[in-house]
């Protein structure tokens, strides 16, 4: 008898330390998460791609504009796509053969001056928006030297992944 009752207790005490085994004390979970892109068939087409402000002399400080439009062949029918469209802010309007320049702000939003936007592509895989110069001292305009200037400045777009 007491080879049976020492037997059982091996027994239930074996059972205890199996059911402790399969309880999850002690487990830690961790989240990785993940993140991909595919670039799709991003375009940029400038329409005209000349600012002309013409004769700096009588410049009085209006704005000058060129339309653009942005597309992506590659979006299937019912996807959208948010793109990242950014100007550099500032240029200058150099002198041919000389030192003497002036500076232009760009923009792409004339009522804030704002040099950076989103523009969503949906359904027809376009959209179009406008890129705005201004000579920033109209005064300076009018005092430049005599000559021919040049000047230019990057649109970019890109996906705002």
């Amino acid at each position: 008898m007491k080879k049976l009752l020492f037997g059982l207790m091996i027994l239930g005490s074996i059972s205890v330390f199996a059911q402790g085994e399969t309880t999850d004390i002690g487990k830690k979970d961790g989240i990785v998460k993940m993140k991909a892109y595919s670039p799709g068939a991003l375009n940029l087409k400038i329409k005209n791609n000349l600012i002309d402000f013409g004769n700096l002399r009588i410049y009085n400080g209006q704005n000058h504009s060129v339309k653009c439009t942005i597309s992506d062949s590659s979006l299937l029918d019912g996807q959208n796509a948010t793109v990242h469209i950014q100007t550099t802010g500032e240029s200058k309007l150099k002198l041919e053969g000389g030192n003497s320049y002036v500076l232009v702000q760009n923009y792409l939003e004339p009522s804030n001056g704002s040099t950076d936007k989103n523009i969503e592509l949906k359904g027809s895989k376009e959209a179009d928006f406008n890129v705005y110069a201004i000579i920033q001292n109209k005064e300076a305009a009018n005092n430049a030297p005599a000559g021919q200037y040049k000047g230019s400045f990057e649109v970019t777009a890109f996906y705002d992944i």
